[in-house]
């Protein structure tokens, strides 16, 4: 037997120890339920919700608008199976908008057994203030997540989770690119106390970016793509029904509009290092087309571009400036249709950095990390430069979209880990 083979059952049969050591397993295992309820993809009237169950059960969800389930509706029956890592996504449909819903799984025993209690709101027909929050980059050896406790005081809408939704590659000693591996990591992550009365209560729209699969991977890291994508899609729900696409759009009120972009599985193989290499590209020629079209159409004030890596930086290995002609090519298309509230939200330097100059076109706030190893690098490059800059704090965006006197504005905070609030900017989609 190969020393991999024998170290792969050895790590396997460790994980389901440390599983079933888990505080939350414990807890849960007298309801039937691991993890969750967690909350995805809400539009004006649907949802998505994700649930984990100990072993398979036939499970659903009931949802009300009241907290005590009087008139309440229930999804169809699902099985939860180890094909899925006994995880389930449920559809909620026909939901009314600007509506807040109360929602618990439901296993349909003899005695049915309950969930915890989780809940949303779906967004608004009409130009209705809200806000949300932004932030990436959680690794499990620095829990606890208390980041995500600061996040839920502000009572965002919903919540951005900008890729590195978990370290499968750190330890980098205990790594397998096996499917038992990633799926143990998200549960590893998803056992935070912090982490998951977050999910109960605030929508998410997550993205993978790196550390998902391996470090810096790209389009050629073939099957171990395959095998993490599936785990991701476990654990996270995904809008799109093709198994290898992750990125996807959704809107909030008329005021904002969202494109979650996929930099990583359709990325060239690495290019010159000046980033000049014509065919090189981040998106793939699909996701690109598929991106300039949605933001042609767009008629939102605000347009929000979700990219797990840095869009404005010079010389940066892993990020947009190893594809500069992509990118210029997405630029001159924004500058050439004069489309205006252009915001782009990235993470994965682990440090906060507005690259925000009024008169320009296009904004960007790279934010984080919630939990990861922190980065001063460049620190002095980038003041020099006039950019907000912090890399001494966890931290995170709030961003509050508002309508008054028919002009849209947009607020943009950003937040350390003691709730301080460390920069703020505001301004209306022209400018």
């Amino acid at each position: 037997m190969s020393t991999f083979i024998i170290k792969s059952s050895f790590h396997f049969i460790l994980s389901l120890l440390i599983i079933g050591c888990h505080p939350t397993a414990g807890m849960h295992s007298q309801t039937g339920f691991s993890f969750g309820p967690v909350s995805s993809q809400i539009t004006t009237n649907s949802a998505k919700i994700w649930l984990r169950t100990e072993i398979e059960e036939k499970l659903q969800i009931e949802y009300s608008k009241n907290k005590n389930f009087k008139r309440s509706k229930f999804t169809k029956l699902i099985h939860s199976s180890s094909k899925s890592d006994f995880t389930s996504i449920h559809h909620l449909k026909k939901l009314l908008p600007d509506t807040e819903y109360f929602y618990r799984g439901v296993i349909k025993n003899k005695n049915p057994v309950y969930s915890i209690i989780g809940r949303f709101q779906t967004p608004s027909e009409k130009n209705i203030p809200f806000r949300f929050s932004v932030s990436g980059d959680t690794c499990a050896k620095y829990q606890p997540f208390d980041l995500f406790n600061k996040i839920k005081s502000k009572n965002p809408n919903f919540f951005i989770y900008l890729g590195d939704t978990i370290c499968a590659d750190s330890p980098l000693k205990e790594f397998h690119p096996v499917l038992w591996h990633y799926r143990y990591k998200y549960k590893e992550n998803r056992d935070d106390e912090s982490l998951q009365k977050f999910l109960r209560d605030i929508p998410v729209y997550a993205i993978w970016d790196d550390h998902e699969v391996e470090n810096n991977f790209n389009s050629s890291w073939g099957e171990k793509i395959e095998i993490a994508r599936q785990a991701f899609r476990e654990y996270w729900p995904v809008k799109s029904k093709e198994k290898a696409i992750l990125y996807y759009s959704f809107s909030w009120s008329n005021l904002a509009d969202f494109f979650i972009l996929d930099t990583r599985q359709f990325r060239s193989k690495k290019t010159d290092r000046n980033g000049y290499t014509p065919q090189a590209t981040m998106l793939g020629k699909k996701q690109k087309d598929w991106f300039i079209e949605k933001l042609s159409k767009s008629n939102a004030p605000f347009k929000f571009i979700i990219s797990s890596v840095a869009f404005n930086t010079y010389k940066k290995k892993d990020k947009w400036s190893d594809f500069v002609t992509e990118r210029n090519e997405i630029v001159n298309h924004i500058k050439k249709n004069n489309i205006n509230g252009i915001v782009i939200l990235s993470a994965d330097l682990h440090k906060a950095i507005a690259f925000s100059k009024k008169g320009t076109k296009i904004r960007e706030y790279t934010v984080g990390p919630i939990a990861a190893k922190k980065n001063c690098s460049k620190k002095k490059y980038y003041e020099s430069k006039g950019y907000f800059f912090m890399c001494d704090s966890y931290n995170y965006l709030l961003i509050d979209i508002s309508k008054k006197a028919g002009n849209p504005s947009v607020e943009v905070k950003y937040y350390d880990e003691k709730n301080n609030l460390r920069f703020r900017e505001k301004y209306t989609a022209d400018e």
